[in-house]
């Protein structure tokens, strides 16, 4: 799959410049990282790239299509940073809908449903309603409901965001496991600078413009394992 992002600009409210030019081309990569500080851009290029926002200027290209044509998006496993849950279905049912609506059959989506309830760990709650959950479960069903239907390419926003070490470890494997077995690549937001230099092929960083394309070993030999660390003290507290 080849991927093709050329002068991307995004701009709101005519003033709010949230990407700068973004330009880059990934070619059968099969982990991107996106990662970088908050309001650095990185949420609305997945957007952007998924075909849910439209660029100020400049393009997207996948397999030399849109990303907003149907027969594009029909290849597109997405789980946003944030989205209504149907929170009086049960995870199941939840999980089924959203298969329905993908297209699948009944037989297929129950299939599927089977899949992702096994794979991400969802036995206990499959039956339990989605308001019943805690927020670190729902974000996993959110992460589950993106694998729905063997899509071929992954937009994953923060998808280990709140979730302790151990579980964060073992989301990582069956992502990995995934996309090496169905040949899919992912696109993944994430804050967690461990994962960036476990995990990823290919780590993008951008404060609103790309500023670092590469491997983690590289990102690495370049910054340094170094940590800043700044302390600010009130002087009225030692007066």
């Amino acid at each position: 799959m080849r991927i093709y992002v050329r002068d991307v600009w995004k701009v709101y409210g005519g003033s709010v410049i949230a990407l700068r030019g973004v330009s880059f081309e990934l070619v059968d990569s099969r982990l991107v990282i996106l990662a970088g500080p908050n309001g650095a851009g990185k949420t609305t290029l997945v957007r952007v790239m998924d075909g849910e926002l439209s660029p100020t200027k400049g393009y997207v290209s996948i397999d030399g299509l849109s990303p907003d044509e149907a027969r594009v998006k029909g290849l597109f496993g997405v789980m946003p940073q944030e989205a209504e849950l149907h929170e009086y279905l049960t995870v199941r049912e939840y999980l089924y809908y959203l298969s329905l609506i993908k297209g699948l059959s009944r037989s297929d989506a129950r299939r599927e449903v089977n899949r992702v309830i096994d794979d991400f760990m969802l036995h206990e709650y499959a039956k339990r309603k989605i308001r019943e959950l805690s927020g670190g479960f729902k974000r996993r069903v959110l992460l589950a409901q993106a694998f729905l239907g063997t899509p071929q390419l992954l937009f994953l926003d923060e998808p280990t965001v709140g979730l302790d070490p151990e579980m964060r470890v073992k989301l990582w494997r069956v992502i990995t496991k995934y996309l090496n077995d169905y040949g899919a690549t992912a696109i993944l937001v994430t804050h967690y600078l461990d994962e960036v230099k476990g995990y990823a092929d290919k780590v993008l960083l951008h404060k609103g413009k790309l500023v670092f394309m590469g491997t983690p070993k590289e990102l690495l030999d370049r910054v340094g394992y170094r940590y800043r660390v700044r302390i600010r003290l009130n002087q009225s507290q030692f007066a």
